[in-house]
This record gives structure tokens, C-alpha cells and sequence, in this order.
């Protein structure tokens, strides 16, 4: 028994549909319509009727109410209905108790009390399809006032001797539902007791029909069962050839009814389906036929016609077969096309034949059909079809050309077109037309290091006359597609390589007389033509040529003599980082050096320094070192430490003081700051230095800086920059690198900036070096990365919804891409606000007393640190915030070193010398001031308070420890909120770092869509 309570109903329609439902009771708005083998039908009246179907078997219940996508529970008129069998369920009961002899039946069972009529549906077809209504043999004179009387619960006439009860008489569930679709689609058209089935109607009602009662009706009054089958007609087409000649029989079509816009056929009460368009060939083919036979006469000459395109067309209807006459004559001898090609008074011309066997026919001239043979004439038009795409002129002899230009285009390109269809054949004349590869231009390159280091190209083309070859030139100039040789063959100005030549002229800009008089390129050349010559067959590269392009693509394969001061402390990658600067140093190239954080770039570049001032070619002029101003010691200290015999000079102090040491210093190394340069620029725009080492060349990626400009104007013919991060956010800042080291090398910067990932990576690949730890440092103990996940307090949580509430109603509620550029500021203050509150909302809420989670559980990794005897550095982009931890460690009686942006450079190299010395064990670090140039090899673990927008600089902060040198793992630790911005920055992080490791290894940008996300709740 299915038990109905208020609990089940709330449950399942909620309080505000079941307080609905019980007013529609109690106004008596609901009538039960049907009940039976488990199904309810009913119709709740509103301010229009709604019907509701019920399914007590799997526990199911709809409305044809509109649905709100938001709202999961059923709605008010299910509750009605629900409302209504429980009150009936109820009542049954009471009357059961009261009266032992009348069985009263529960609602499940009150179905089956009543009688269910014997519904009988009938088809009928007239231009249209009908549908009439039969009920216990009766016929139903008004189905839609039938069907109103039994959605109301109302009594209905059907016959004299026949009345509709709906207390004694029931439908099953599968009539009610075809009545209540008819009942939606109903148009007001009835006939005659019949409701007129429209397209769209009968669509809905198709698969409805399969699961009631229904006869089909044909127009005499013979009624048959109505079948549905999804299969197409059984029709047959049988192809034969007597002495009457050929014949076509068609089986099955004439008794059909189609119905083409109804998608049916019906065969003998059987509705198949059929396609709108074979149903129209049906019924044109049905008015071919006489009313005495099925039989279709097929002319002789039609009947390769009939065959090729009728009978294909056929098998969409129906099976088609063959008589053994027919298929003799079916298996008849290939066409093999044939065009033949000669040269006659200086005109190409062209004869087509097909041959059938030992026949042969003109097919251009008039028809030579004799019918004794079939012709495959849809291959035939498919030829003449191509050949008529030729620029040849059809005559009813053959073909030709009208003119040289044709001739060119048809013999380069039209011959190909036809392979596939004609088998060419043609004179020697023809074949020695097109000039011969073996003559194809060739541009020789080396590198001519007499001229010092110049790339020369130089070029000839096999056998051709100087003379001709100024002629090739010259049309290639012109734009022609062709040029005439002196032998009378035609050589193609569209062939790979001379579209190579005409890429390499535009790409160093020249013309054809320096082509002939051979090219010469200063190095750096440019990546583009390095990609020319290493990707066209045009260029013969010659032995120095090749031995340039090893050295730049296989550094590990030079050698250059270590210095003696060096030996035994450079390790291998490094003595190849040496050798790569050496190489391109030897040919004035630029370089950027941007090995993993940690590898020792310093002292690879120190090894160059001492090679170059020391060796057999020693230089008096100095070599510049340019780093931020924090760097400036530590590269004095590192340049004494491992090449003492060096005089080093740190440009310095007051504008006097470092004017004044400009111009009397005699180092070999100078070593000054970007900021200083930006000071300076004028004074040493006047000089000329050895070499240029830009160490964090990060510092100029934006390339209309002041900084940029400033560096840009330093004279040197051999530039390096050094760097861990050469992007940080766009392609545009690799260019900007590459645009001081080696101008022009990648070309103008927005067609670099457009390049995919992959063409980036491959013109900057030549002039960077880089290698990771993993690949090079193999005893390099492992880097173990983590995640802890840390709930806001619940005051920390109240003022972070707060403010994002604030942030996304003020700057967010109507950004798009177009005002994302204008709103940034405001956008990133208010982002930056809710990271403060993940960190300790007392960095800017004035008057804030509580706590702060995060900090609490850095509190227990420091107390726990301690007793593991760990030494820490606790990075934070907010120095306020290290100030608290500061204060934090001071109750514990934790000492500490605090380092940030304010911290003096020198003391920033002391502080660094004591905590690898093992002073004290916790070391404080502001992220952006800390993230570069410290050496803290002493530390084992990192943890990273709050996250930072380019991971870039969080991976720099690891490596301060994670380097060359370090003997223990490192263990860093990330401290997240969970379900704040900073849970989400990490989420995109991982999603962003794909272009760094495709062109370089990182790339970082947050667009429109990144900021949606890091404030979705």
C-alpha cells in the first residue's frame, strides 16, 4: 500500500507548494481523471487548466506548468493532487472502520474498483490524416468535449445507450496521455467526429500511438490494425533485357499510400517511414505506372543513362537486381582515358580518346552510340567536365592552347589535375618544355671570418649564362610567373626555391645586382634568416657555416680553456655556460643566460670576465656589470672571491663621486645599479666597454621604460643578460630583453608578440642558454613542495564576505574587457585588501582585535621547526605583516634576521654570511626584496605566508635556498585560506604556466575572466 502524509508531501513539494495546494483543495480546483495499474491523471484549474500525471510505480509525478531551472521541488499543483488522494485515502479508511460488510478499497485500490473503457483509435487519410474515437464499439462524436468532461471529472453521453461515469468508469494511462496531446495541439478542426492530425501533431502523437489501440482506415471503409515500422516499404526494382528490348519492373509501389509530408508510406495499414524527398520520387514513379501493368520500357539509347544514374538513385527506395542478361551486359570492358600531347608550330595541342577494349571513341566529336555496348557515361562526363576546367579550346578534331603564357600554366599545373583521371601521353617537344630541376638556383653560405664574422651568400645557378641569369632575375622582379630560356623551355618563377630567393632579398633587402655580386651579413644576423637558411633546400651551407650553426645549437660541444683561478671549481654545465658565452662573445652576438635560479650564472659569467682580461687576448677595456642596486656588493664580493687578480670598481656614491671615478678608474669589472644608469646615461653613452653583463635583466622588460632606454644606449659590441624569469608576463618582455642585447635579432616586437609559443621558442632559441636543476645538478637533494589549506576565523570570515561584497558591487559589477585597463588600480587595491585579510586583517582594519588563523598555524610550524631543529625563512609580501611575526617570535623567545626593500645593500650581503653560519635560524624576508640575489644554501625550509600574483617570484624565493651548494632538502611550505582569493590564485597559477615552459620555461597575465574567478564565491 502506497502510505500518503502531509511529511511526504512537504518533503517533497516544500512548505510554500503545499500551503498553495492545500487552498486549490479546499476550493475544490482539482478532479482526478483517471486512475489505474499505478498512474494518476489529473487537472488543477487556475487561471488556466494544468495537468498532472502521477506514476505511484517508480515514484514519479509531472506538471505541465512552466519550470523555474532554480526551483528542484514539485510544485503547487502536484501538492493538490497529492493533497486530494490523501484526503480520499483518508475517508476510505474512516468508512472502513465504521462498516465491516462494505470493503472500501485504499487509493491504490480505488483504482481498479472502477471500470477502464476500451478505447479504439482509427486513422483515416484524405489530403490529410484524421483521427476519430471509438469507445466500447461507440463511436465519439466530440472528442474535445469528451476530453473536457473527463479532465473536469464530469459526466459525458456517448450514446443513446451510453454514458461516460467518472465515478464508475476509468482510462488508461496511456489513452489519457494521446488525449491530453491532442487536447494541446488542437487547432478547432473537427470532421465529422474526427480531429484533423497536422504535421507537427502527428510528429508528437507517433510514438504515443504504439502503445494504444488503433485501426487504420482506407477511404472505402475497410478498417486493419494499425502497425508502425520504422523500416523502409518492402519495394522491389528488377532490371531485364528480352527480345522487346530493355525493361524496368517495379514491385511494391503501386499499393502504397504516401504521405510524403507526414514522412509515411502505408502499406496495408502499416505505417513505414519514409524520407519527404524518396516519398516524392515515389509518387511521381506510382503516375509512371499503367493501371495494368508495373512494367517500365527503357529505350536502348537510354539505357547507360538508366543504368549509371537511375538504377544508383534506386537503392534508396529498394532492392535493385539484375537479370543474368542484364548482368552480361553489365560487366563490360573499362573506359581508359587517353590524352595525348604534342607541340605543333609553336602551339600545345591535345587529343582525348576513350577506349573501350580494341574500340576507340573521339569523345568530342558528335555521338558515336551504336547501343551494342554499355558506356560508362558518368565517368565519360566527369572527364570532359575536368578537361573543359583546362584552358584549352575544344574543337570536334581535339584541342589547344592559344598562347605561351597557357601553355606554362597548363603544363605546370593542369597535368597534375589530370592524373587521376586521363592517362597522359606526351612528345619528347612537350617534356623538355619545363625547364629542368638540375638547374635550380642555389645560394651558397659561409662565414667569412677575415671580414670579421660576416655571413656571405653567394649565388649561381648550374650551367646558366651569367647573362640569363640577370634576365631570371629581372622577370622574378616583375612579378612573372615564367621565364622563356634560350633553349625554348619554360622556367617556373613559383617554384619553392626561388620563392625562398625572393624571401631572402626582402628579409637583408636586396636587389638582384648584389645577388649577383654576392651579399655579405654582419653577425648577429637575425633569427628569421637563420630560419631561411636552415629550412629552405635553396642554400648550400658550407663547412664554416655549419661548424657556426653546431656551436650556437650545441654548446655542450665547445671548448674553450678554463681559467687557471676557476679550475676544478666550475662544474661541467657551467664550463659549457662559459664556452656558449666565449662562442657568441668570438662573433659579437648577444646572449641571454637564463639557467634555472641556483645554477651559478654569477660565476659563469666571472669565468668569461677572467678569460677575456686575462688571456692571451687581453683587453684594456673595462667590462660593465648593470644588476638592482641590492645585487651591487654582493657581485663585488663574488668577483673578488673567485677572480682576486681583477680590479673591481663599484660606480658609486654622490653624481661627483661617480663621475670622478669614470673617469680615472683603471678596473677591469665595473659594477653600478639600473637606477644609476638611469642617472648616469649621458656619461656613459661616451664610452665604449668590452662587454656588457646584465644580471636580472628582468629589470628593462618593459621596453619604454627609462631603465630600457638607458641600457639601450650602453656601447659594447658584446652584450649578455642574465636571468632565472626572462618572462614574467608577455612575450613583449622577452623582445624587450633581446631588443638591448642583440637589436633586431627578433624583428619589431608586435609580430613577435603574435608568434605562437612554438615560433617564439624557436627564434629565440639560438642566443638563450638555459638549463634546469633537475637536469644538471643530479646530487642537488630533492625540493618537497606543499599545500596547507588554513579556515579564516569566524571574524576573519565575516569581514572578508563583507568586502568582497563591497569589491564585486563597486568595481566589478559592470567590468568588461573594455574598462578591465581603466579600473585596474581600483580592481588590484581591492583584491589586495582581501589578501591582507586572509594574512591578519589587523594589517589594515583599524581597531581590530582578534586573531588570525593563518598566523596561529605559523606559530605551530615555528614551535614545531624548532624542535626539529629546522632552519626557516618566512617570506611575506607585506612587510607589516612580517612585523607582527616579527613580534609573535619575540614572545617565544625566537631570535631572528629581518630583511626588506629598506635594507642596505651591504648589510643585506652581512645578514645573508650570518644566517649560512648558523647564527640564528628564522629569517624574515620581504618577497619582492628577498627574491633575488641572496644566497641562504643554510635554510631547509621555505614557507611562503601569503601568495603572491606571479609565481615567478614565489619560485625565485624558493630557489634562495633550493641552489647549487645546498646539502639538505628543502621542504616549502604554501599557506593558503581555504575558499578565498588565495585558494583561487593558486587554482589559475597552475592553469598559467604553460607559454614559460613552451618558449622559455612561465607566462603570467590575469585577464577579465581570471578576475571573475578569483571573486566567485
Amino acid at each position: 500500500m502506497y502510505r500518503i502524509t502531509d511529511r511526504k508531501i512537504k518533503d517533497r513539494c516544500g512548505d510554500q507548494s503545499y500551503k498553495k495546494g492545500q487552498e486549490y483543495v479546499r476550493r475544490n480546483r482539482v478532479s482526478i481523471l483517471s486512475m489505474g495499474d499505478g498512474h494518476v491523471s489529473a487537472t488543477v484549474k487556475g487561471d488556466e487548466d494544468f495537468s498532472v500525471m502521477i506514476d505511484l510505480s517508480n515514484d514519479s509525478a509531472s506538471c505541465s506548468c512552466p519550470k523555474l531551472a532554480s526551483f528542484k521541488k514539485e510544485c503547487q499543483h502536484i501538492a493538490a493532487v497529492w493533497l486530494t488522494m490523501k484526503d480520499e485515502a483518508a475517508a476510505e479508511e474512516l468508512i472502513a472502520l465504521f462498516n465491516e460488510d462494505t470493503r472500501v478499497p485504499t487509493v491504490k485500490s480505488h483504482f481498479e474498483t472502477r471500470e477502464t473503457l476500451q478505447l479504439s483509435w482509427y486513422i483515416k487519410y484524405e489530403e490529410i490524416l484524421y483521427l476519430s474515437l471509438g469507445i466500447e464499439g461507440r463511436p465519439v462524436h466530440d472528442i474535445h468535449g469528451f476530453t473536457q468532461a473527463v479532465k473536469e471529472g464530469k459526466c459525458f453521453r456517448i450514446s443513446d445507450d451510453f454514458d461516460y461515469l467518472p465515478s464508475s468508469h476509468c482510462l488508461k494511462h496511456e489513452d489519457m496521455k494521446l488525449l491530453n496531446c491532442l487536447e494541446r495541439g488542437r487547432e478547432g478542426n473537427q470532421k465529422a467526429g474526427s480531429l484533423v492530425v497536422t504535421v507537427p501533431i502527428w510528429r508528437d502523437i507517433l510514438p504515443l500511438l504504439e502503445a494504444v489501440k488503433v485501426f487504420f482506415e482506407y477511404p472505402k471503409g475497410e478498417c486493419v490494425e494499425f502497425i508502425i515500422n520504422h523500416e523502409l516499404p518492402d519495394i522491389g526494382f528488377h532490371f531485364d533485357q528480352s527480345d522487346l528490348g530493355f525493361t524496368l519492373h517495379i514491385r511494391g509501389v503501386r499499393d502504397l499510400e504516401i504521405i510524403p509530408s507526414y514522412g509515411v508510406a502505408i502499406d496495408h495499414g502499416t505505417f513505414r517511414a519514409l524520407s519527404a524527398q524518396n516519398g516524392r520520387k515515389l509518387i511521381e514513379m506510382k503516375k509512371l505506372l499503367t493501371s495494368s501493368s508495373d512494367v517500365i520500357r527503357i529505350p536502348q539509347t537510354q539505357i547507360n543513362l538508366f543504368v549509371d544514374k537511375v538504377a544508383v538513385g534506386l537503392k534508396d527506395l529498394g532492392e535493385v537486381t539484375f537479370s543474368e542478361t542484364m548482368m552480361a551486359l553489365l560487366s563490360r570492358t573499362p573506359l581508359e582515358a587517353k590524352l595525348y600531347l604534342d607541340r605543333v608550330g609553336n602551339r600545345l595541342l591535345a587529343g582525348l580518346e576513350f577506349q573501350y577494349g580494341h574500340l576507340s571513341i573521339n569523345p568530342l566529336a558528335p555521338d558515336q552510340e551504336d547501343g551494342k555496348f554499355l558506356r560508362d557515361r558518368v565517368r565519360e562526363q566527369r572527364i570532359l567536365e575536368k578537361i573543359d576546367e583546362t584552358p584549352f579550346t575544344r574543337t570536334e578534331e581535339g584541342l589547344y592552347l592559344q598562347n605561351e603564357e597557357l601553355e606554362f600554366d597548363f603544363l605546370t599545373y593542369g597535368v597534375n589535375d589530370l592524373k587521376g583521371y586521363v592517362n597522359i601521353f606526351a612528345t619528347t617537344a612537350v617534356r623538355n618544355r619545363l625547364y629542368k630541376r638540375k638547374a635550380l638556383p642555389r645560394l651558397r653560405v659561409k662565414v667569412n671570418k677575415e671580414r670579421g664574422n660576416w655571413l656571405h651568400f653567394s649565388f649561381d645557378m648550374n650551367g646558366v649564362p651569367h647573362k640569363e641569369i640577370e634576365g631570371i632575375l629581372e622577370a622574378l622582379e616583375e612579378k612573372r610567373t615564367y621565364y622563356p630560356m634560350n633553349n625554348g623551355s619554360l622556367l617556373s618563377l613559383k617554384s619553392k626555391e626561388i620563392r625562398d630567393m625572393e624571401k631572402f632579398l626582402h628579409t637583408v633587402q636586396a636587389d638582384r645586382q648584389d645577388l649577383l655580386n654576392g651579399i655579405g651579413i654582419a653577425v648577429p644576423p637575425t633569427s628569421e634568416l637563420l630560419d631561411l637558411v636552415e629550412d629552405s633546400d635553396l642554400y648550400h651551407r658550407e663547412e664554416s657555416y655549419a661548424a657556426f650553426i653546431q656551436g650556437i645549437h650545441h654548446p655542450e660541444t665547445l671548448h674553450y680553456p678554463v681559467p687557471e683561478e676557476l679550475k676544478g671549481i666550475l662544474m661541467p654545465y657551467q664550463e659549457t655556460g662559459f664556452a656558449w658565452l666565449k662562442y657568441l662573445a668570438s662573433f659579437r652576438f648577444g646572449g641571454l643566460l637564463a639557467d634555472d635560479m641556483g645554477l651559478g650564472k654569477t660565476l659563469q659569467a666571472i669565468a668569461y670576465i677572467l678569460s677575456e682580461k686575462t688571456g692571451s687576448n687581453e683587453t684594456k677595456s673595462p667590462i660593465l656589470v648593470v644588476c638592482p642596486s641590492s645585487l651591487v656588493h654582493n657581485w663585488k664580493r663574488e668577483v673578488e672571491k673567485f677572480a682576486p687578480v681583477l680590479r673591481v670598481q663599484v660606480i658609486g656614491g654622490t653624481p661627483t663621486n661617480r663621475k670622478k671615478l669614470m673617469l680615472n678608474t683603471e678596473a677591469d669589472v665595473w659594477i653600478t645599479s639600473y637606477p644609476l644608469i638611469r642617472m648616469d646615461h649621458r656619461q656613459y653613452e661616451k664610452m665604449e666597454f668590452h662587454t656588457v653583463f646584465f644580471d636580472e635583466a628582468q629589470a628593462f622588460k618593459n621596453p619604454f621604460t627609462q631603465t630600457s632606454r638607458a641600457v639601450k644606449k650602453l656601447r659594447s659590441q658584446r652584450i649578455f643578460a642574465m636571468t632565472g624569469t626572462p618572462i614574467e608576463n608577455t612575450l613583449e618582455e622577452l623582445w624587450s630583453i633581446f631588443h638591448v642585447i642583440s637589436p633586431g635579432v627578433l624583428g619589431g616586437i608586435t609580430d613577435f608578440s603574435h608568434l605562437q609559443p612554438k615560433e617564439a621558442s624557436r627564434k629565440v632559441r639560438p642566443f638563450i642558454l638555459r638549463r634546469m636543476k633537475k637536469d644538471v645538478l643530479s646530487q642537488l637533494p630533492e625540493k618537497h613542495e606543499s599545500v596547507e589549506m588554513i579556515d579564516l576565523l569566524p571574524e576573519q570570515k565575516a569581514l572578508y564576505a563583507s568586502y568582497l561584497a563591497k569589491l564585486k558591487h563597486d568595481e566589478l559589477k559592470h567590468l568588461d574587457r573594455h574598462t578591465l585597463d581603466k579600473n585596474r588600480i581600483k580592481i588590484l587595491s581591492g583584491l589586495t585588501r582581501l589578501r591582507q585579510l586572509c594574512c591578519h586583517p589587523g594589517l589594515f582594519v583599524e581597531g581590530y582585535r582578534g586573531g588570525s588563523a593563518k598566523l596561529l598555524h605559523l606559530l605551530s610550524l615555528v614551535k614545531d621547526a624548532k624542535a626539529e631543529g629546522k632552519r626557516v625563512l618566512i617570506f611575506s609580501q607585506f612587510t607589516s605583516m612580517l612585523r607582527i611575526i616579527g613580534g609573535e617570535l619575540l614572545k617565544q623567545r625566537t631570535p631572528y634576521f629581518y630583511l626588506s626593500g629598506e635594507t642596505d645593500p651591504l648589510e643585506r650581503v652581512e645578514l645573508s654570511r650570518r644566517f649560512n653560519e648558523g647564527e640564528r635560524d628564522f629569517f624574515l624576508i620581504s618577497l619582492k626584496a628577498g627574491g633575488t640575489g641572496l644566497n641562504l644554501q643554510g635554510a631547509d625550509t621555505v614557507i611562503l605566508y601569503d601568495t603572491w600574483w606571479n609565481p615567478a617570484v614565489e619560485n625565485q624565493a624558493m630557489d634562495r635556498a633550493h641552489r647549487m651548494g645546498q646539502t639538505k632538502e628543502v621542504q616549502v611550505i604554501r599557506l593558503l585560506s581555504k575558499g578565498t582569493i588565495e585558494a583561487k590564485m593558486n587554482e589559475l597559477q597552475l592553469k598559467k604556466k604553460a607559454l614559460y615552459h613552451e618558449v622559455i620555461d612561465q607566462d603570467y597575465r590575469w585577464s577579465l575572466e581570471d578576475l571573475k574567478i578569483l571573486v566567485e564565491e
